[in-house]
């Protein structure tokens, strides 16, 4: 598999719920995700997978090779002692047998992917994380939508969806009306 390959496995597993939310290495389906993302982050990390859930993140690193993966270990951020890095849940992608499971950092847990399939082999645990780089990866994010300060849309009233739309497979649970339009 290649390292595309891989970003893509992941981001289909937070895109999906894992385990059951309540558990500590769980999560719900994730409501934004994040791929190979470059924005101004305080350690400069640029996570190859990030998801948002509820109150935590999850960070996917996908190594398609051990060398990868040890010089992964080298990076300021993933030093274990100063909870540097991004993403409350952390864990290393790859397909299987790359990854001694012995060499996976003690918090972070390990997803081995065969035939796009994932399978849990290390759990993780919940940790502290880096939220003003996480912030700012999401302000990058907004600010990427092309939304020009003079054609902007103002939120004015919230309306439902009813009738035809609230049954639709590309559902919106609402509607906005630019300033001024009742």
């Amino acid at each position: 598999m290649t390292h595309n390959d891989l970003i893509d496995v992941g981001r289909k597993w937070l895109l999906k719920p894992y385990c059951n939310a309540n558990y500590i290495y769980g999560h719900a389906g994730c409501s934004v995700v994040l791929t190979e993302l470059c924005a101004n982050t305080r350690y400069g990390e640029m996570p190859d997978v990030l998801g948002f859930c509820n109150k935590n993140s999850i960070l996917i690193e996908c190594k398609t090779s051990i060398s990868d993966f040890y010089a992964d270990q080298k990076k300021p951020f993933r030093h274990p002692a100063l909870s540097l890095g991004i993403g409350s849940q952390r864990w290393y992608l790859a397909p299987v047998g790359i990854i001694p499971i012995e060499k996976v950092p003690e918090k972070w847990g390990l997803l081995e992917v065969q035939f796009d399939k994932i399978k849990v082999t290390k759990k993780c645990v919940i940790q502290e994380r880096d939220f003003h780089s996480e912030f700012n990866m999401l302000i990058s994010t907004i600010r990427r939508l092309n939304v020009l300060p003079d054609d902007h849309i103002g939120i004015s009233k919230y309306t439902p969806l009813t009738g035809n739309f609230a049954n639709s497979k590309k559902k919106a649970t609402f509607c906005i009306q630019a300033e001024g339009v009742i």
